[in-house]
């Protein structure tokens, strides 16, 4: 994949899948089964908002997030099956971090 750097405001994302399985546990999967959760591969820098507010973000490169549904913009990548999209850093929801043992 060539080097895509998100704009300001923006996030670069890799979409993740969701697994269902059916009433005997057979695994389905398919592109409409796309969640809102996401791993974060770049990070576009802060914005000003039409207000004068500096917008950041909180997440990291690699971080797994949930994003508000309807929000990303997908990237057309014809050398793999991996689904990357931009979205922005306010529809950002929260993030999925492993608990401490």
């Amino acid at each position: 994949m060539k080097l895509i750097i998100p704009a300001p405001g923006f996030l670069l994302i890799e979409l993740i899948e969701n697994e269902k399985q059916n009433a005997i546990g057979i695994a389905l999967s398919n592109i409409s089964n796309l969640s809102m959760k996401a791993k974060v591969i770049a990070i576009g820098k802060p914005r000003d908002t039409e207000y004068g507010v500096l917008l950041t973000t909180h997440v990291l490169v690699g971080d797994i997030i949930y994003y508000k549904p309807h929000t990303q913009q997908e990237i057309p990548n014809y050398e793999s099956s991996t689904k990357y999209a931009f979205i922005p850093f306010e529809t950002v929801m929260g993030t999925i971090k492993e608990e401490a043992k």
